[in-house]
This record gives C-alpha cells, sequence and structure tokens, in this order.
C-alpha cells in the first residue's frame, strides 16, 4: 500500500471522520463495496449447495437437496422421508475500492486487491411424510469479509508509522420450514428464519518510535426475522412452475464505536465511545421458476427473482443515509445429466451440471452486473451422494474488472 503524499499534515483528520457517518459521504463512490455490503453480491437469497450452485444456482422449483427449501419450502414435499447435508465453501473476489482504500487515504499499487473465505455453508435436516414436509437448517446467509490494507513508512532503517485497515463479519441464517401437499397439482410452503451475526471494521494508525497509536474501530451485532414462502405447480410429470416470496425484515445492528488516543510520552489515553442502534431495511424479493425433464436423465431450469433494492434504507450511528438503490432482476439458469457407471461391482449414479447466472448489483452509478459461468458434478452410491458446484464470473461496469468464485462441496444421505 501507498499513502498520498499530501496527506500526511491531515491524516489524523481523517481518521477521526471516519468515526462518524460523515467520512462515507466525504468518500469517492466505491460502487457495490459500501462498508455493510455482503461479500461479492447484494442479492442473496438463501444458502446455496454443490448440486445447486452447478447447475446455475437454480432453486425456486427444483428439488434437488435440502438448501432449496431455505428459498422455496414447497419442494419439502417432493423429499425422500428423512434427508440430511452439510456444505462447505471456498468464496474468493477481487476488490477495488472499500472502505479507506482507492477512496482517498490509501491507495493499492497493485490495482484489485484479492480476498479468500472458506466457510461452513450450511447444514440441513428434512422429514417427509403423508404428503407433509418439515425443514431445518442453518448456514452462512452473508459475510462481510474486506481484503487486509497496511501501510508503512520508516525513518531510517526503523519503523515509524504504519496504517492498518481491518475488515470482516458474518450473518447466520436459521430456517424452520413446513410444507403441504395439497393436490397432485399444487404444494405449499411456509418458512420463518432468524438472522444474527457480526460485523467488524477498523482503522488503526501507530508510530512506534513514540508509542502512539490511534484506534478507530466499530462493531455491531446483527438481529432479524423474515419469512419466506412459496408454491409447487405440478403440470405433469416433467414440468414443475413456482413462485417464491422473501418478506421484506429489518436487520438490526446493536453498534459500537471506540475513537481512541494513546501517548505513553504524554502519559495520554483518550477515549471516545458512542453506542447505537442500527437498522438494515431489507428489499421484499419474489420470484418464479421453472423445471422441465426432457428425459429420465436429462432436465433444465430458470428462475427469474425480483429484488425490491428501491426500498433499502439504512440507520447508522443515528444517522440516515440515501443509497438510492435501484430495483433489480436476477437470472438463473441450467441443465443437469446423470448417468450410470459400474466401479468395484457397485453401480454409481453419476452428474454433470452447468449454468449461467446473470447478477446485476442495486448500485446506480456505477450500473455493475456480475455474469457466471457454472459447473459440477457428483455421484450418488446408494443413500450417499456427494457433490461439487462452482461458478466463475466477472463484473461488468465498473472499469475495474473484478472476479468473483465460489465453490462448494455438499455431503447428503437420504433415506426412503
Amino acid at each position: 500500500m501507498k499513502r498520498k503524499e499530501y496527506l500526511p499534515v491531515i491524516i489524523l483528520l481523517v481518521v477521526i471522520f471516519t468515526a462518524t457517518p460523515m467520512a462515507i459521504r466525504a468518500q469517492m463512490k466505491i460502487g457495490q463495496y459500501l462498508d455493510e455490503a455482503p461479500f461479492r453480491t447484494w442479492n442473496t437469497l438463501g444458502i446455496s449447495s454443490g448440486r445447486i450452485l452447478g447447475m446455475g444456482n437454480v432453486r425456486f422449483a427444483m428439488p434437488s437437496d435440502v438448501s432449496a427449501a431455505l428459498v422455496n419450502p414447497a419442494l419439502l414435499t417432493e423429499y425422500p422421508k428423512l434427508t440430511f447435508s452439510v456444505s462447505g465453501s471456498i468464496n474468493n473476489a477481487s476488490i477495488y475500492q472499500y472502505g479507506i482504500v482507492n477512496t482517498g487515504v490509501l491507495f493499492s499499487q497493485e490495482g484489485n486487491l484479492f480476498a479468500r473465505q472458506f466457510l461452513f455453508d450450511q447444514a440441513g435436516l428434512t422429514f417427509n411424510w403423508n404428503e407433509w414436509g418439515l425443514g431445518i437448517n442453518f448456514g452462512a446467509l452473508e459475510t462481510y469479509i474486506r481484503p487486509s490494507a497496511l501501510y508503512e513508512e520508516e525513518w531510517r532503517g526503523s519503523p515509524y508509522y504504519t496504517m492498518e485497515y481491518l475488515q470482516k463479519g458474518l450473518l447466520h441464517n436459521l430456517n424452520f420450514s413446513l410444507a403441504k401437499r395439497i393436490s397432485s397439482f399444487l404444494s405449499i410452503g411456509v418458512g420463518i428464519n432468524s438472522v444474527f451475526g457480526n460485523w467488524e471494521k477498523s482503522v488503526v494508525e501507530h508510530w512506534p518510535r513514540f508509542g502512539r497509536r490511534i484506534t478507530d474501530k466499530k462493531s455491531q451485532n446483527f438481529k432479524g426475522i423474515f419469512f419466506n414462502a412459496g408454491f409447487m405447480f405440478h403440470l405433469n410429470e416433467k414440468w414443475l412452475l413456482s413462485a417464491i416470496i422473501r418478506s421484506p425484515f429489518t436487520k438490526k445492528g446493536d453498534a459500537r464505536s471506540l475513537l481512541r488516543y494513546e501517548d505513553p510520552t504524554g502519559n495520554a489515553d483518550i477515549q471516545i465511545q458512542a453506542d447505537a442502534q442500527n437498522t438494515y431495511n431489507m428489499p421484499l424479493v419474489i420470484g418464479v421458476g421453472t423445471s422441465y425433464s426432457f428425459s429420465e436423465r436429462f432436465r433444465a431450469g430458470a428462475d427469474i427473482g425480483f429484488f425490491n433494492w428501491s426500498k433499502y434504507t439504512l440507520r447508522y450511528f443515528d444517522e440516515d443515509f440515501d443509497r438510492s438503490f435501484k430495483n433489480i432482476i436476477k437470472v438463473n439458469a441450467g441443465l443437469e445429466y446423470f448417468n450410470f457407471i459400474t466401479l468395484f461391482r457397485k453401480r454409481i449414479k453419476t452428474f454433470l451440471r452447468t449454468g449461467l447466472i446473470y447478477d446485476p448489483q442495486p448500485i446506480q452509478d456505477p450500473d455493475s452486473q456480475y455474469l457466471y459461468l457454472t459447473l459440477g458434478t457428483g455421484f450418488r452410491l446408494g443413500k450417499f451422494s456427494l457433490d461439487i458446484g462452482m461458478m466463475i464470473g466477472k463484473e461488468y461496469g465498473s472499469g475495474n474488472g473484478l472476479f468473483a468464485q465460489k465453490s462448494i462441496i455438499t455431503a447428503t444421505y437420504e433415506y426412503d
């Protein structure tokens, strides 16, 4: 990292200002990576699995596995008597502008910076009996990680000044879903979701020679509740249609801010603390989806989701912010083919999957969107299956050519 040469005199003022929401207004436009932005994309809906991700993340009308019920609980009526699954993932993305990086204080000589995160994504269990379905899911809904940034200065070969920026956070989702097959034509389902987690950001300046330190730290603990529901229409044995809805909800953050100045030479330790109730009014999401089986071994699906981001509002440390987001439509499409092979006298069901995702972001300026290609494979042996899905995408519109990638591996046990 480099520091701009005209900043030494005003650096202390900049750091102090970052302790207040006014600093956000003073920054350059930073596209999708505002402080509260989820890592990689704003459009989070449910939690994916290896099966789902490999097939273009199609979930509205695709009864693939346990995690699909987080989006459309009506799918529970299509599952075996008992299903259990666990998933883990690797998230990768490049970021250019965020926090104080490339927005007026620090700038990167390398251009885009890169972050990677390993996550336990999801664990879920479903039961199906007498046309009723019940699902329980827990997992990571959003992550707020950013690449760490460090600037260092030396004087006569010794450390003189450092500035370090850190941000991390995670939002969990606990879901309970119930579904009923009303007739051979219609299934319905509803879910209740509790979200909770934490977020933390800090800027620390240090003068090792003198022992001086300035710390600007913010943190918050999230909580919120929302509902989701779905309908599944069985047009015939091959063709399914669906509709889903996620309620708008308020994600609350019990927040704390700390600005601290430490100077051992002057015997000074000055602390300014503040508490606040942050609120994030999350948007309504509605969508329609379809899946069609061309044969016993080949099927396709597609989803169209509407995110009502124009209603998104933020209250951050007692100040309201107008994000002026736009509504967006996200499109997912995918294909799946399976075959059988014999290995060590065992008949194994194997899968190949692919898909496309069009994922526009809600920020109006710049007009930014991601386009992803997805690939997946897997196998099933008896009651056990293992699936791997991957998506690789590039962002268009910001001029920074951001890259994003995610891989998920899911293990599933099914008993019927």
